[in-house]
């Protein structure tokens, strides 16, 4: 399944573009960084560490999202969800920092970050990276998927199918969450 990918249609600034979901290489970790770092707050981010640390434990849990780069010939990541795999359907605070916590078996993917890279903001790249990855779930035969987000995120995933559960316990950086799930 590692080597799924799927390729779907944006449009950026008018024109009709392909947009790649695929799961990282090892070569990919700097630009994840990169993504993380300018999507959330220094407080909210995960730290280039820690990011490291999910990446040898659970790259099967991080799907980027590239578009062709005109520039060099490539292609250039414009974003990035990452989620570990646990038994039960609750984010704690720690799984943030102690990527230790997956279990490759686990019943439950909980996000841990979803990022679209400023400038490729509300082009449908986060939902389609949300929907890549509740497709990858279910095939793995897990039973639902949790994150927690800020209040202005809230509609983005209850169009995917995610129920608002309130206020979060989490305390992570200092910022009031909610807890949304999404059972299958």
């Amino acid at each position: 399944m590692e080597n799924k990918t799927k390729t779907v249609k944006i449009k950026i600034k008018g024109e009709e573009k392909n947009l790649y979901l695929r799961f990282p290489k090892e070569e990919d970790l700097q630009g994840i960084i990169q993504i993380e770092q300018l999507c959330f707050t220094p407080a909210e981010a995960a730290t280039p560490k820690a990011l490291t640390e999910r990446m040898q434990i659970f790259p099967e849990n991080f799907i980027i999202a590239e578009i062709d780069d005109e520039n060099n010939k490539g292609k250039k990541m414009i974003g990035m969800v990452d989620g570990i795999s646990y038994p039960k359907p609750e984010l704690i605070d720690e799984i943030y920092s102690n990527a230790k916590l997956h279990d490759k078996n686990g019943d439950y993917c909980i996000i841990m970050g979803l990022n679209t890279h400023p400038d490729y903001r509300r082009l449908g790249v986060a939902t389609e990276l949300m929907k890549f990855f509740i497709e990858v779930s279910k095939e793995r035969g897990q039973k639902g998927m949790i994150l927690t987000c800020k209040d202005l995120y809230i509609s983005l995933y209850e169009k995917l199918g995610f129920k608002n559960h309130g206020v979060s316990s989490s305390s992570h950086a200092g910022v009031v969450w909610y807890d949304m799930k999404y059972f299958y």
